[in-house]
């Protein structure tokens, strides 16, 4: 006998957000190999394997939990949406200032890496995310 569990909205906007972090973390170890191979830059000590994971899934993860606050309370997806484009492009431009710990510029290889991954996680946060948890018929079997 097989009981069916009823998709939530918590649940879909989670596990929407999970599967959507799947595809995200692959696509951000490859413009990582990528990225690298063709400027050959090899600084790994704090963007490299593990980091990106952990980054993209935790990152997607929480992206997930805003999106169901945001439908519960507001009912749309457009606020997520605008709150994920705007928390982007905010983040681009926050992150294009910064400077090293000793005050020294962040090398242009260092900024191209970042902004990279960057823009791929903020994108597929405000977007995707919200499809994933509309159409939990692409993750889900019931």
């Amino acid at each position: 006998m097989k009981e069916g569990y009823k998709l939530t909205l918590l649940s879909k906007a989670v596990l929407g957000a999970v599967f959507t972090g799947l595809f995200v973390t692959l696509a951000n170890l490859v413009y990582d190999y990528v990225y690298r191979d063709i400027t050959n830059y090899a600084f790994s000590e704090i963007i490299n394997v593990p980091s990106l994971i952990f980054f993209s899934m935790l990152t997607l993860l929480v992206a997930g939990v805003i999106y169901f606050v945001v439908k519960k309370l507001l009912g749309s997806d457009v606020w997520y949406m605008l709150f994920f484009v705007t928390l982007t492009v905010v983040g681009l431009f926050i992150h294009l200032g910064t400077t090293m710990p000793n005050g020294a510029p962040i090398s242009t290889n260092a900024h191209g890496l970042t902004i990279g991954v960057f823009l791929i996680t903020g994108l597929a946060a405000a977007f995707v995310v919200p499809y994933m948890a509309r159409h939990s018929s692409v993750w889900s079997s019931t």
